[in-house]
């Protein structure tokens, strides 16, 4: 892989631009949050506190028990349940609980630290209260630390108490240390997770901190008579800066920057913080708990095509006018988050002077486009066009988005033609612009016209780094670029990357690679195997040197790739493991020790990528594979079903990185440099679009062949994909001469429905479309979809062609076996296209324009074929030419016994014999026929007839069976006196005589002739010879008389 480190020269360049992003953007605004009335009708209230699960806990004057919001799934709902805790408090001013659930009371009007004991974490109907060291006057504040240590501040004394824990529990007798000094009248005190503890010096109008060290230093300026502060997880302070009427936040990096958060303060004298950031106030001019969430998310859920507004308010720190405030979503304006015109910010135009101090609104208008998570961000600039408050916002579109299968692959922009030859990352923003880098190297962005890339946009090179790993983008447009050593942010203005941007550089560990953000505008990244987080202060990673310290999430990776979902799981592209690796999130947020799943069975997943609803897209470099893991609510499971989007066969190569839009499209960056001699290439696989079938031409009331084509519909949204009743007809409907095949599993609701049918989020359903004509012609069609989607009609768009088909020709005389050459005809309305090598006809073949003759054994094929028409089926003849069956002359039968000719004819001319005589049957390997055959024994003659071009004849058989010679009886017949002797003889010596002396005729079963026979008696003798597969001999005869 083509990595490098960071360079010295990229240091020093790191170095500089640091500097110049801290001298450059001092913010003079901020996001004040959302403010959240939880309690009302409270005694003046004077302490609040929040525990792990979210419970709230409220202390109030002439209250002689503590209040306890409970909270529900880590929040506190509309109408909370109260719980009274404990009794007998006389003026309770401060509280604070541990991690045990037990709560404790800076009780000022008895002059007593109080501890309400709870029972297996939670604090009883009469529980036990124990009081805590002594010597107190007017203790005000109360603060734990994690080992059970409680801090005491006495406003009268204007001291800060330790009171020491032993094993986590406070003891009879506590030892007790004093903490800081030259305070006056101070209120509150807060403790971080290092035990540096932090003063609210009420009677100094300061806030200090003494650190572990006993160091004493002030933190910001400007406060009047602060009563209370709190710190959350990444240090920063926030103070109830009580006489200003607001609340404030000092920067845990940066003490100088102190920011107004929420609005609408009378007089807040308690303030506490959730683990999540959430900010909680005791509020005593107008006795309430208000709640301030800098998160986003204040639009929750909305319905698609509904709308939502938000009001945001800003608060202004210096003086200063602004330009008009920018409604974002990822860097677009129009699209889901919009700006309604009736905030402040907006009416007041860019001519109005703010004074520090002041605060202005920007009213949101959410209308969701898309199914799940949208990300977006408003900001605020001064008249240079700076950019000095941000406040991401989200929302979450609830309903079906429907999605294709098969998608188009189609190359996005012409990046080779701009020497872009090896693309490893991609994103892209909401413009639709799409950004990648080539080479690990160089950054390209694709510009897109209205949202769409065109077939020859426009590209530009926005900089260069170091072996980049991974982009991303926040919701106002920033692009951020991970490379080896570094974590860089490319600063967006009006939602676009400008010409020669503002580059601000995060970090600049060794090993630092891969970035991800999210809805809040955090920071995820890798750094020597470990995952972190840089978290946003108010929507904003600070300039340096106020970035926050990274939180390290999780260790034991070795990522390429990273995303973060909409339910605050991450997730990491981890190739040596072969595993996509998501650490899981509880409520939002990745704990302690979190679960850590591996999904999936990959073989090198590069890079991984998480859209609205939670689906991940891993592109895995050595699978030559782009895959999407289904989510279940929002986050994939262990056992998550993974789809295969595109592979090799599609002509992925090595994909290294992904992208996915809102609509369901994914972008790959196809690196392919291991695969020379091709290049790398940008592709978008179009799954959003319906896919459009063209049918291949057929003839009427016949099925096309490439019949049936499918189309699958997918929900990729968080809400079921509803199918409509139809008015009338179907739905689907589909137009004439196109038809469902059987194989379909969508559901098809006719006006008899009784009730809608449903597709659940993540689910998919086919339909086998077949074109079926009855008719000739351009045939377009389409097969509708209606349901509860937007838009709210789904069409896949159909064409199918019907050209006049022509008959096919006729060809005489019929295809057979014939014993001699043929003439043939071609009859048809269009010219006749013939081949006889049996290859298949074309235009380029034999036009037909006479008889043919058909002279040897062959296959004839012909079409008809005329411009305008559809070419007629083939026809197909074969045509066998064999000679006729040989003839013997003479027929076969018995002959002799004098030896005898046979000759051969054929009625096919010029034909050739072969023969054997043996009764073998005959190849072109025997006998050559060239004259006639003389027979002299009996024989089983067998012959072919051969012929060049045609098949051998059948066998042609004959027996001719040869007769023996007729014995010979002497002497001849006569009278005679006394005896004679006769002998009988045979012309073959191999023949046997068998005779008769009583005039019947003899067979093979009379007396057998041995010798001479005396005769002496009157006698007829009768004698034949039989030679072996011979016909017996004719009967021969002589007549013996005796005479006295």
């Amino acid at each position: 892989m083509l990595r490098t480190t960071l360079t010295s020269a990229s240091i020093s360049l790191f170095a500089a631009l640091c500097a110049g992003a801290a001298a450059s953007s001092a913010q003079t605004a901020n996001y004040a949050g959302v403010v959240t009335t939880l309690e009302t009708g409270l005694n003046v209230v004077q302490g609040v506190a929040v525990d792990a699960s979210g419970n709230v806990y409220i202390a109030a004057d002439y209250q002689s028990s503590i209040e306890e919001l409970v909270a529900v799934n880590g929040s506190i709902p509309a109408n909370p349940k109260i719980v009274k805790l404990g009794s007998g408090l006389s003026d309770a001013r401060g509280v604070a609980v541990d991690k045990s659930g037990n709560v404790f009371v800076a009780d000022l009007g008895d002059h007593t630290v109080k501890e309400i004991v709870a029972v297996n974490g939670t604090i009883p109907l009469d529980p036990t209260i124990r009081t805590l060291g002594s010597g107190f006057s007017a203790p005000h504040g109360i603060a734990m630390d994690g080992s059970g240590n409680v801090y005491v501040i006495d406003s009268s004394q204007s001291t800060v108490t330790e009171i020491l824990a032993v094993n986590n529990t406070i003891p009879t007798s506590p030892t007790m240390v004093a903490i800081g000094s030259g305070f006056k009248g101070a209120y509150g005190v807060a403790v971080d997770a290092s035990a540096n503890v932090y003063i609210a010096d009420t009677g100094n109008s300061a806030v200090k901190e003494v650190e572990v060290n006993t160091t004493l230093a002030s933190l910001g300026s400007s406060f009047s008579h602060p009563q209370s502060v709190a710190v959350d997880v990444s240090g920063n302070v926030f103070v109830a800066d009580t006489n200003n009427r607001a609340v404030k936040e000092i920067a845990a990096n940066d003490s100088s920057q102190v920011l107004t958060i929420g609005s609408g303060f009378s007089s807040p004298k308690g303030v506490a913080v959730d683990k999540f950031g959430n900010i909680y106030v005791a509020d005593s001019g107008t006795e309430t708990i208000q709640e301030i969430s800098l998160k986003p998310g204040i639009f929750g859920s909305v319905a698609l095509g509904a709308t939502a507004t938000a009001t945001l308010t800003f608060n202004f720190s210096s003086p200063g006018s602004i330009m008009a405030p920018g409604v974002f979503t990822q860097g677009a304006t129009g699209l889901d988050f919009t700006d309604a015109g009736t905030g402040t910010c907006t009416i007041l135009g860019t001519s109005h002077t703010y004074n520090a101090g002041d605060s202005c609104t920007v009213v949101v208008t959410f209308k969701p486009t898309y199914s799940g998570t949208r990300y977006g961000a408003v900001t605020l600039s001064n008249n240079s066009g700076t950019v000095i408050a941000t406040a991401n916002i989200t929302g979450i579109g609830d309903g079906p988005q429907v999605t294709w299968r098969p998608g188009t692959k189609t190359t996005v922009g012409n990046i080779n033609a701009h020497k872009a030859l090896y693309p490893t990352s991609v994103a892209l923003d909401g413009n639709g612009n799409v950004y990648f880098v080539d080479s690990d190297t160089t950054l390209y962005e694709i510009l897109a016209d209205h949202g769409q890339i065109s077939n020859n946009p426009a590209m530009r090179t926005l900089d260069s780094f170091g072996s980049v790993t991974s982009l991303a983008i926040d919701g106002s447009g920033n692009l951020y670029v991970a490379a080896i050593g570094i974590i860089a942010k490319i600063v967006a203005v009006n939602g676009s990357i400008p010409a020669n941007p503002n580059v601000v550089f995060l970090t600049n560990g060794p090993n630092d690679a891969a970035v991800a953000v999210d809805g809040a505008g955090n920071i995820y990244f890798m750094s020597g195997g470990a995952v972190q987080e840089i978290v946003a202060v108010n929507g904003t990673i600070p300039p340096v040197p106020a970035i926050p310290t990274p939180v390290t999430l999780a260790t034991g990776f070795s990522g390429m790739g990273l995303a973060v979902d909409g339910n605050g799981n991450v997730y990491v592209a981890d190739p040596p493991d072969h595993q996509v690796k998501e650490i899981v999130a509880v409520n939002g947020e990745i704990p302690p020790n979190p679960t850590i799943l591996s999904l999936g069975g990959f073989k090198a997943p590069f890079d991984v990528k998480v859209d609205g609803v939670g689906n991940a897209y891993v592109a895995d470099e050595s699978a030559d594979a782009v895959y999407e893991m289904v989510a279940v609510n929002g986050s994939v499971l262990a056992d998550a079903n993974i789809l295969t989007l595109a592979d090799s066969s599609s002509g992925i190569i090595t994909p290294w990185g992904v992208a996915v839009d809102w609509s369901g499209n994914v972008y790959v960056a196809d690196f392919a440099i291991f695969h020379p001699p091709s290049i790398g290439q940008l592709y978008k696989l179009d799954f959003a679009d319906a896919p459009r079938f063209n049918f291949l031409p057929t003839t009427p009331g016949q099925t096309s062949s490439d019949s049936p084509q499918t189309a699958t519909i997918v929900n990729d949204g968080n809400e079921n994909l509803i199918f409509s009743l139809p008015l009338q007809g179907t739905n689907p409907s589909i137009s004439n001469q196109f038809a469902l095949d059987s194989g379909s599993t969508c559901p098809e609701l006719t006006t008899s429905s009784a009730v809608p049918a449903a597709l659940a989020p993540g689910t998919s359903c086919t339909e086998l479309v077949s074109f079926v004509p009855v008719r000739t012609g351009s045939i377009p069609g389409s097969l509708t979809f209606m349901d509860n989607a937007i838009p709210s009609t789904q069409t896949v768009i159909l064409n199918g062609n019907v050209e006049p088909t022509l008959p096919a020709p006729v060809i005489t005389p019929a295809p057979g076996t014939y014993n001699s050459a043929l003439t043939l005809t071609m009859t048809d309305t269009a010219p006749i296209y013939y081949t006889t090598d049996g290859t298949g006809p074309t235009v380029n073949s034999t036009v037909y324009i006479a008889p043919i003759t058909v002279s040897k054994t062959e296959t004839v094929k012909a079409i008809a074929i005329e411009p305008g028409f559809k070419s007629s089926p083939v026809t197909t003849y074969t045509y066998h030419l064999v000679p006729a069956i040989p003839v013997f002359n003479p027929v076969p039968g018995t002959y002799g016994p004098s030896p005898f000719t046979v000759t051969l004819t054929d009625t096919t001319p010029g034909v050739t014999f072969y023969y054997t005589t043996d009764g073998t049957l005959p190849t072109t390997a025997s006998t050559l026929y060239t004259g006639s055959i003389t027979v002299t024994s009996t024989q089983f003659l067998r012959a072919i007839a051969t012929e060049t071009g045609y098949s051998n004849s059948a066998v042609g058989a004959a027996k001719y069976t040869y007769t023996s010679p007729t014995p010979v009886i002497s002497p001849n017949g006569q009278d005679f006196k006394g005896t004679i002797t006769v002998t009988i003889t045979d012309a073959s010596p191999l023949a046997k005589i068998y005779y008769t002396y009583a005039g019947n005729n003899p067979e093979v079963t009379s007396i057998p002739y041995t010798g001479p026979i005396t005769v002496s008696r009157s006698e007829i003798i009768k004698a034949i010879a039989s030679v072996p597969d011979e016909a017996k001999s004719a009967i021969a005869a002589q007549i013996y008389t005796l005479t006295k």
